[in-house]
């Protein structure tokens, strides 16, 4: 089995500690390939790229739309640019991963997004994987939907981290600017025909 295991924005800490992780996950399951894909904002770390060895990465400075400048303040229960940066990065990632597929002929069978500063027992568990669902964490909503880690096959992911191209309509119809109520909304409401499958996972984040 081949995964894509995506992460986005920031990468300053917390390095080893993922990297344990990951190793010791495809040991426990030798017929499994994690690749690891960044996009990450314009700060480069050449000896943190070289510990994570990434498939392919994306470094840039993001150049914020105007429409963002725009936004009534009152709409707003979070960064907005913050947002916008996670959102570009999200589908940049995913991005570099169709483009390392399709250099390489084959489809990942399953794609994640994933924090670098997650802390956890145990790396996630794929066995109740199905192509045909969205696979979301239960818990950390905050009156929304948990924008911290998914998974899915190239099909749901891809609908999932589009969520960047629908970010100036969702503005523009009022959506509360706030990450987890607009995931929730582009998966509930966008009729992207993604099946929502939330499952039981104890994590925190390291701060």
């Amino acid at each position: 089995m081949r995964i894509a295991l995506f992460i986005s924005g920031r990468i300053e800490n917390n390095i080893e500690y993922f990297l344990e992780k990951i190793k010791k996950y495809e040991l426990n399951n030798p017929n499994i390939i994690i690749d690891i894909f960044l996009s990450i904002n314009d700060t480069q770390n050449n000896e943190q790229i070289e510990l994570l060895n990434p498939a392919a990465y994306n470094f840039e400075k993001i150049n914020f739309p105007e429409y963002l400048n725009n936004s009534p303040i009152e709409q707003r229960d979070g960064n907005i640019f913050n947002m916008y940066s996670m959102y570009y990065n999200n589908y940049k990632c995913f991005e570099l991963i169709k483009k390392y597929m399709n250099n390489n002929n084959f489809v990942y069978d399953i794609i994640i997004k994933y924090r670098i500063d997650i802390l956890c027992n145990n790396f996630l568990d794929l066995s109740y994987f199905n192509e045909n669902s969205l696979f979301i964490p239960e818990n950390n909503d905050w009156n929304g939907l948990n924008d911290q880690v998914a998974y899915g096959s190239y099909n749901i992911m891809e609908k999932y981290c589009n969520l960047y191209l629908f970010y100036e309509k969702y503005i523009n119809e009022k959506v509360l600017i706030h990450p987890e109520t607009f995931l929730k909304h582009h998966i509930s409401v966008s009729n992207l025909n993604l099946n929502l499958k939330r499952f039981n996972w104890k994590y925190s984040l390291k701060r």
